[in-house]
Order: structure tokens, then C-alpha cells, then sequence
């Protein structure tokens, strides 16, 4: 008997088949989408906390130099790279000026800044734009020229702004070179804020897959309302209005020299409400005057509450009362 070897079939051969490469590159891609979809969902995320942490030294960097100096730095050269003995330090060109807008980079060196906090999350300058005769010696009057325009049509002007100009980067240069990296040019809403005009826009975040598209929006503005504001007063805009906070952390009076609470007034307080439960809650004392009577809503104290005269309510809570 002759015995004979038999070599395989190629499809005995062959690894997988094409359904099952198929099925192998789709099961692939779900997993591969959802790591890019983590990775970027961080990515955006660490920039939104570094650009939080940016803003406030800028700003803070703003008020001290603006205490220290009694006006607003001229904007830095923004054609200039870290190299040059000149980075960020204020323009002499066109700045100081009595009127008018003057913009270019953050002037870190003025401020007192490291140079990297010129730029954005993704190396590019931003642009620092400030009223021309703020930047001027004892230039602080009530004067402001930058212009904002929000969501709603509604315009208001302020001392300065500054511009991160987002992931697309329209009109930024990079932090390394002098030229502009995203030409500003297109039909997109963030195209207002790299034009070198006085007219900056500010609204609600929306990035679109065409950066071009009117509706596409990914500028991040920080701006003031006043021109003194300091590391004590804090103005911060809010799509619901104005948020003005004191970092004090001691006493306030208002028509009072010397206060004797963490908010002395002296004088009337009222406080209204959208329906008739008035209500003032304290954690720590509340006191009424001589003259003074509180009618209606509510008195919370988690220490205590001391009248001199009369108090009408639905509830008083405390945990010691006083009453003359």
C-alpha cells in the first residue's frame, strides 16, 4: 500500500475570513471610538481647568498692576516670540493713546507673569484688548470703549477683554511664532473677535463640525465691567447678570467706618421677593435696632436673634433669643 501526504486546502489555510475581519475592524472601531470619546471629553476638560486657573492670575495680575499704577497696562506686541528681550512687555507704539482700543498679547512681563500664560490650552496668544485712555498715567476715569455684544443683540462697553480664541484658533498666533496659524476670515460668530476692531462678541459655547458655520462659536471671553476692579471686589459676568463678590475676610460696612459684622449697614436693607415668604437666614446673629420691627416671612438663626423693640413674624428659630 502506498501512503500518500496530502497538503492542506488554502482555505485550511487561511486565518479569517473576510466577514470575520469584518466583524473583527467593526468591533475594533466601537472600542477605539469610545476611548477617543474619553480621551477627548478630558481633554476638553483640562483645558476648561486651565484656562479657569489663567484667567484668574490674568486678572488678578490686572488689578494688582492697576493698584500699583493707578491705570491699565498697554497690550504686548503679539508678532513677538519668547526669544526676543521685548515678550511681553507693553507697546510703545500707539499705547498709551487718548482714546479708542488698543489690543495685542497679555503683557506677562508688566504683569509680573511667566511667559506661558500668553497663551491658551493649545499654545496660542490671546488677545488682551483694553480702552486706550485707561492705559494712560492716572487714566482711570469712567470711560470705556471695548465693546460687547451678547446673545441677545445687547451691547455694553467695558475696560478690557481677553479673548481665548478656542480650539479652532481663528486669528491667534502661536505661541512660538509671529504669524497668524487659522486666518480669521468666514462666516462663523468668533470671526467678531479676531477682526482688530473695538466690537467683541460674546456668547453662548457651541462648536460645530464646520468651524465656518454661523451658529459655531468656541471664543472664551473675560471681561470687567468696571475700570477698578480689584483683588478685594470681584465682578464676574454671568449668563444671569452681574455677580459681584468681596474676598474679604473680614468685616464690610457700608455707611459704617467701623464694622462690627462680616456685612455692617448702616442704614435701610430691604429685601424683596418673588412671593410674599420673605425669608433672611443667617448661621450666625441676627439684630434688629430700636427701631426696627421684621413682619412676615421668616428669621433663621443658627445662633442667635436680639430685637430692641418689636418683632412680628410667622416663625422665629433660634437657638437662644433675647428680647427687650
Amino acid at each position: 500500500m502506498i501512503y500518500t501526504s496530502r497538503r492542506p486546502t488554502q482555505s485550511a489555510q487561511s486565518g479569517f475570513t473576510l466577514i470575520e475581519m469584518a466583524i473583527s475592524m467593526m468591533i475594533l472601531g466601537f472600542l477605539l471610538s469610545g476611548i477617543l470619546h474619553v480621551y477627548t471629553s478630558y481633554k476638553n476638560d483640562k483645558a476648561v481647568r486651565e484656562e479657569f486657573q489663567t484667567r484668574e492670575r490674568i486678572t488678578s495680575a490686572l488689578a494688582f498692576y492697576a493698584e500699583q499704577n493707578n491705570r491699565l497696562p498697554c497690550p504686548a506686541d503679539p508678532t513677538l516670540t519668547p526669544d526676543n528681550n521685548d515678550f511681553g512687555k507693553e507697546m510703545t507704539t500707539g499705547c498709551p493713546a487718548a482714546s479708542g482700543v488698543v489690543q495685542g498679547m497679555v503683557p506677562v512681563h508688566a504683569l509680573n507673569l511667566p511667559y506661558h500664560l500668553a497663551a491658551d490650552f493649545f499654545d496660542r496668544k490671546m488677545t488682551y484688548a483694553v480702552t486706550a485712555s485707561l492705559t494712560q498715567t492716572d487714566g482711570f476715569t469712567d470711560a470705556t470703549a471695548v465693546r460687547i455684544v451678547n446673545k441677545n443683540g445687547e451691547e455694553r462697553t467695558v475696560p478690557f477683554v481677553l479673548v481665548n480664541h478656542g480650539p479652532d484658533g481663528k486669528g491667534a498666533r502661536s505661541l512660538l511664532s509671529s504669524a497668524i496659524g487659522t486666518p480669521c476670515t468666514g462666516g462663523a460668530a468668533d470671526i467678531e473677535n479676531c477682526d482688530g476692531d473695538a466690537i467683541f462678541t460674546d456668547l453662548d459655547y457651541a462648536t460645530m463640525n464646520d468651524v465656518n458655520n454661523a451658529n459655531h462659536f468656541d471664543d472664551r471671553l473675560v471681561y470687567s465691567l468696571y475700570p477698578r476692579e480689584t483683588s478685594v471686589w470681584v465682578a464676574a459676568p454671568t449668563a444671569s447678570g452681574l455677580e459681584i463678590a468681596n474676598k474679604n475676610n473680614a468685616n464690610v460696612g457700608i455707611g459704617e467706618a467701623q464694622p462690627k459684622a462680616k456685612l455692617h449697614v448702616n442704614g435701610t436693607v430691604a429685601v424683596d421677593s418673588l412671593d410674599d415668604a420673605v425669608q433672611v437666614k443667617a448661621s450666625g446673629q441676627v439684630f434688629a435696632g430700636k427701631t426696627s420691627a421684621t413682619a412676615g416671612g421668616e428669621i433663621k438663626s443658627e445662633d442667635r436673634v436680639e430685637a430692641g423693640t418689636e418683632m412680628e413674624g410667622q416663625k422665629i428659630r433660634a437657638s437662644v433669643f433675647f428680647y427687650e
